[in-house]
């Protein structure tokens, strides 16, 4: 097969390789959430937990703004479709897109933020006292980590599908290459 050939083949499954590419936004999605679960999962607390509770807070917001994006319409990528998840793991995606829905990205009066605000008669003035309850982990969320692994698991077999079915449509086989998982993955 020379260069003509491959630039033929190329040009004939375009519509496809735009999928794989669509598929490969997602895959870093997933990669950029596994990492960040990782961070969190192994977060020790220092003697300023202030600052603790905004690192925490930004690593959750990370991982569950990106999940709920991989379930979304974008421009950039393919929507996955919330039934692939599987029974066993359902609920807990639930939990995240609700969290992402209610809490993360639209402030939406999830149960786990109560703002209030206390007003105190000082005769000459009022003192206003704003405040929240926010409800928040201390590292990761262990019951996560199961539907992150099968995520990850699950995108990599899309991609070998679609290589498959490139391979059958052309009959020239397409293959990725095999790289070791990082070492945050374990």
């Amino acid at each position: 097969m020379n260069d003509a050939d491959v630039k033929n083949i190329i040009n004939e499954n375009q519509e496809h390789i735009e999928r794989l590419k669509k598929m490969l936004l997602n895959i870093l999605s997933v990669s950029n959430i596994r990492f960040w679960y990782w961070k969190l999962d192994h977060f020790r607390i220092s003697e300023n937990i202030y600052e603790d509770l905004m690192e925490m807070d930004a690593l959750m917001t990370s991982i569950i703004v990106s999940y709920g994006r991989l379930f979304n319409s974008s421009f950039g990528s393919t929507r996955m479709n919330e039934g692939i998840v599987p029974n066993n793991l359902r609920e807990m995606h639930k939990h995240i897109l609700d969290l992402r829905n209610n809490k993360y990205a639209h402030h939406g009066g999830h149960q786990s933020i109560q703002p209030n605000i206390s007003i105190e008669n000082k005769g000459t003035h009022l003192n206003v006292a704003l405040g929240a309850e926010i409800g928040t982990w201390l590292g990761a969320p262990q019951e996560w980590k199961e539907l992150f692994e099968w995520l990850d698991g699950y995108m990599h077999s899309e991609v070998k599908k679609k290589l498959a079915m490139l391979t059958k449509l052309t009959g020239i086989e397409w293959k990725i290459q095999d790289h070791d998982a990082p070492w945050w993955i374990s």
